[in-house]
């Protein structure tokens, strides 16, 4: 038997094998193609749930609970605790209790309006929203459970392929969209028209994920020179070929897609990602190397530069920071401000927020911009969770810090993976801060099997089945 490959299966078929190592893939691409808009659309995300609830039975079944909590315990201490004091927010609770409730006032001035008795109610003022988003949290959960658990060396391996090539399709599929006419190519009624938005209703997280997968595409591009030119023999420099025509194709997909915060997260990406490859030594900077990036800036420059700042784009930042005009965010972040005090500590609730804006908007400038979320999702998570939320928001941050730290020590190849994947998450954090990406199950399962490679290693070993 070879102690070097993951085809060790104790009996299993090898052609079985292979289909095995395409689960991780596949459930991420069914998230991607259905999983790609925050509203209430059900119907799609059906499937994803039945899915992730068959992958979460299948876990539970093969690894003992107790390996699943100590192997993660302080992730599953932070989203355990957020996911159980969700389902602590749809109970209901008798009137003496949620009467006294911070922000609950104006429920209890509802109900003395039309002189009706006082009901049981929960602490959150959407408890059907909340009990929805719940069911949003199972593919994330079968992702991660997934990959840490059961997935292999190769699983893994292949699922880091998908989601870069993936990425790479949905760009064609935007140029699709944007141009032919009549919004064939657009999958929700609810969308950003004239805009590359691939599988997704909204054109900033089809930029969330470019960005996670071009992180990602480093990471293979720094697997290939660990193998190095003589392991890798004739195959070196078609692979070569084919992740920087990746690379670039992902960038291009982004200076097409004019998410504001795409075009400056980009250059974050970059830099971390080739400093990934360089000081981890899997490249010998030479002359060469010099010399085509010499030739290759200025290109890139001119391009970045004609598209994003010569661009109408520009324009859109400056009326998205502007206090003036209809609903700007930086209004919507300051009307969030105002309102999270009222509910603190408990919160409103997860997946309230739309209610909870519309009862202390002005409604003196009422206008037809509507916003479904804070575009700052910590504003909207605090909200939601109260106190709750601050701890989880502040416990996660310093977690992948210090996984970070932990990663960048570490010059075997399962660090630089692993440092790959939490630029990926932290594009995702920055991306928080003026959107709502992980409010779609697509980026949220992204985001969860990233977290699965940044605590496991693609180190190759036998595996193990009972």
């Amino acid at each position: 038997m070879s102690s070097t490959h993951s085809e060790v299966t104790y009996g299993r078929p090898r052609g079985f094998q292979r289909i095995v190592n395409l689960r991780t893939s596949i459930f991420l691409l069914l998230c991607f193609v259905f999983g790609g808009t925050s509203q209430a659309v059900v119907q799609p995300k059906i499937g994803l749930y039945c899915g992730a609830t068959l992958i979460i039975a299948w876990v539970l079944w093969r690894v003992p609970l107790g390996e699943i909590f100590f192997r993660s315990k302080i992730l599953m201490f932070i989203f355990g605790g957020v996911f159980l004091y969700s389902i602590i927010q749809i109970i209901p609770l008798p009137p003496s209790i949620w009467t006294k409730l911070p922000g609950h006032g104006v429920v209890v001035d509802g109900f003395k309006l039309m002189e009706l008795p006082l009901p049981w109610l929960p602490i959150s003022l959407a408890p059907e929203r909340t009990l929805s988003s719940l069911f949003d949290f199972l593919p994330p959960i079968a992702a991660f459970l997934l990959v840490v658990h059961l997935a292999d060396y190769r699983e893994k391996r292949i699922a880091v392929w998908t989601v870069v090539i993936f990425a790479m399709l949905t760009v064609g599929l935007g140029l699709l969209q944007v141009n032919m006419e009549g919004g064939a190519f657009y999958f929700y009624a609810v969308t950003n028209p004239d805009l590359p938005v691939g599988f997704f209703s909204n054109g900033n997280h089809q930029a969330t994920m470019l960005l996670m997968a071009l992180a990602l595409s480093f990471a293979l591009l720094s697997d290939l020179f660990s193998k190095g030119r003589s392991k890798s023999g004739a195959s070196f420099g078609p692979r070569l070929l084919l992740i920087i025509s990746l690379i670039l194709g992902l960038i291009i997909g982004l200076a097409l897609n004019t998410s504001v915060a795409g075009y400056l997260l980009m250059p974050v990406v970059v830099s971390l990602s080739i400093a990934v490859v360089v000081f981890t030594k899997r490249v010998k900077i030479t002359k060469m190397h010099v010399l085509g990036l010499l030739i290759a800036l200025p290109f890139i420059g001119f391009v970045f530069w004609d598209l994003v700042f010569l661009s109408p784009t520009m324009q859109g930042l400056v009326n998205n920071l502007s206090t003036e005009g209809d609903m700007t965010r930086v209004q919507v972040f300051a009307k969030t401000i105002e309102i999270i005090p009222k509910f603190f500590p408990f919160g409103s609730g997860l997946g309230s927020y739309q209610e909870i804006f519309r009862l202390y908007e002005d409604k003196n400038i009422i206008t037809n911009v509507f916003s479904p979320h804070t575009h700052n999702d910590y504003l909207e998570f605090i909200l939601e969770f109260g106190l709750v939320g601050i701890i989880a928001i502040l416990s996660f941050v310093g977690y992948w810090g210090y996984k970070v730290m932990t990663l960048i020590g570490s010059r075997r190849r399962v660090g630089v993976i692993g440092v790959a994947a939490s630029i990926a998450i932290l594009a995702v954090l920055l991306h928080s801060i003026v959107d709502y990406p992980l409010r779609t199950i697509a980026i949220s399962t992204l985001f969860s099997f990233c977290l699965a490679l940044q605590n496991t290693s693609l180190k190759r070993k036998m595996s193990k089945t009972r």
